[in-house]
């Protein structure tokens, strides 16, 4: 998993352009690369969605030099895949993935601050592009969080990304200073839908691109404490102000009402239909293009 979501040499300096294609292109290779996934989820699925594993037991202990890659590697197959794999009424089983990623992360992130996965110290044998990516992919640990409180963790560990591309790179963040895209309830649909490859000349344009990115999850749960997009997906009612929010923002990432329909009934039934029963598109030969949060 950790090739398939990091393709790159670890030691080698990561180019701007192909960390921009990789992350925001189609994400047709992480996709194919995330189908060995598939086996391990569907198992962890007949676990829940009521039960949450405690997946620290299928690590080696914290101060293992192994730790941190293992844990990255543990983080994007329930984090990441699932958002590239899960289709149609699958969709829905991302929402308890993320609980497992939660209770994951959280136990990571009361260990030493020396032997958390995702400080740079224990990335000392990466170049400093490998691990300001994996720093990245961690964040979303919490900026997938439907919590006030867990995206101001976010945007502090946003900031030590930040810090850290300053120093390396001598350049102050163009951004740094400006909080409006941090009040703007449209900001992030608005900076992931359509991005300009050519707005981008260096590694350290990128990353503090994916800061701001970090920055604009923010401000939606700061004003609907959700995110109204995964209303649908999670058989939730939209309030009037959501459902304007949902038109401005052409529907981004939201469920089609067929599939809402569908975990509509599952959920008046007290059910959840099997993962691997809803059309995730790699078992009909498709390819999912799209980011969700």
């Amino acid at each position: 998993m950790v090739d398939g979501r990091f393709p790159w040499p670890r030691t080698e300096p990561v180019s701007h352009r192909s960390m921009l294609e990789e992350f925001f292109g189609t994400d047709e290779n992480f996709t194919k690369a995330a189908r060995v996934a598939w086996p391990a989820l569907k198992a962890l699925s007949n676990i829940g969605p009521d039960v949450i594993p405690d997946l620290t037991k299928v690590l080696p202990p914290p101060d293992d030099k192994a730790y941190p890659e293992q844990a990255i590697g543990l983080h994007v197959l329930i984090d990441q895949a699932p958002r590239v794999l899960f289709h149609g009424i699958d969709a829905r089983w991302v929402s308890y993935f993320d609980k497992v990623v939660e209770e994951l992360f959280d136990t990571q992130s009361k260990l030493p601050k020396k032997l958390q996965p995702w400080q740079p110290e224990r990335w000392s044998d990466a170049s400093f592009e490998y691990w300001v990516i994996v720093h990245s992919t961690w964040n979303s640990a919490l900026t997938h969080r439907e919590s006030v409180a867990k995206q101001q963790e976010a945007l502090q560990m946003g900031e030590d990304n930040r810090v850290a591309i300053e120093k390396w790179s001598g350049k102050k963040d163009p951004a740094r200073g400006d909080d409006s895209i941090r009040k703007d309830i449209y900001a992030f649909p608005k900076l992931v839908t359509v991005i300009d490859f050519h707005d981008f000349d260096t590694f350290e344009d990128v990353g503090f691109f994916m800061c701001k990115v970090t920055d604009v999850h923010k401000p939606v749960i700061d004003h609907f404490g959700r995110y109204p997009y995964r209303n649908a997906i999670e058989g939730r009612n939209s309030t009037d102000e959501e459902k304007i929010w949902i038109e401005k923002v052409d529907h981004f990432a939201e469920a089609p009402p067929d599939v809402a329909k569908r975990v509509r009934e599952d959920i008046d039934a007290g059910k959840w239909t099997a993962l691997g029963e809803g059309g995730s598109s790699f078992m009909t030969g498709l390819h999912i293009n799209i980011h969700t949060s």
